[in-house]
């Protein structure tokens, strides 16, 4: 990637949304500001070291912050994420 400064090495942000997570949410107009945090994205991105890294939001706690719903709801978040990353580890990573 090129920038005024010159070379920038890569980085995908991948964007994943529930509505059965962020539905709850959005419906309750105390909290609905939060609608900036959706969706929940993943960085993967390379180093000059060569290697590639992921990286998340610890939406879990993250979630505490802002009270009862939201913290619940984002610890959801936090452990399907969890379980449905699974498959990063068990991949290889992008060149």
């Amino acid at each position: 990637m090129q920038t005024d400064g010159g070379n920038v090495l890569p980085v995908l942000m991948v964007e994943i949304c529930s509505t059965k997570y962020s539905g709850p949410i959005l419906k309750e107009d105390t909290v609905r500001f939060l609608s900036i945090l959706m969706p929940c994205k993943i960085s993967v991105y390379k180093k000059n070291d060569g290697k590639t890294y992921i990286a998340t939001m610890n939406a879990g706690l993250m979630g505490k912050m802002f009270g009862p719903l939201v913290g619940e709801t984002m610890g959801h978040v936090a452990k399907t994420r969890s379980c449905s990353s699974s498959w990063i580890r068990a991949s290889p990573h992008p060149r």
